[in-house]
């Protein structure tokens, strides 16, 4: 990775651009979820859904505290970071649990893909908070 300041974001995210959407931590409310999907698509988006957004009982917890088990939704944040087709991420939600997925992440995997926009809330602090201080990536936080 390039020690150019400008080299450590990611693209700007415009009408046609792929977005990931994951759930780092809590699980999204699926009718909610769906919605801003739908909004995201209406305005001009193109979506990749993650494994931690499906309501798949083999990917998701029974107690649905959290969207998946943290090596899962680390997974799925690497998976979609280094898909070629997906421009930026945007987390379906905050909320605790994210924290948890920092220690399952490929940091090494990160780093030797381009940079992408993160875009999250909440308790998705830790996360971008972390890409920063080991890869020096920037990312928005609403």
């Amino acid at each position: 990775m390039s020690n150019d300041p400008a080299s450590r974001k990611g693209l700007a995210l415009g009408v046609g651009a792929t977005l990931g959407l994951f759930s780092p931590g809590s699980a999204a409310d699926p009718s909610r979820f769906q919605a801003g999907r739908d909004w995201l698509e209406s305005v001009g988006y193109r979506t990749k859904l993650g494994a931690s957004t499906s309501n798949d009982a083999a990917v998701a917890p029974s107690s649905r505290l959290h969207a998946a088990l943290p090596e899962i939704r680390a997974q799925d944040f690497v998976a979609l970071w280094r898909n070629p087709a997906v421009d930026g991420l945007v987390c379906a939600r905050g909320g605790s649990g994210t924290l948890g997925i920092l220690p399952h992440l490929d940091f090494a995997a990160l780093a030797s893909t381009p940079p992408k926009l993160l875009v999250g809330m909440s308790d998705v602090t830790a996360l971008a908070f972390a890409l920063h201080a080991r890869l020096g990536l920037a990312s928005v936080a609403a």
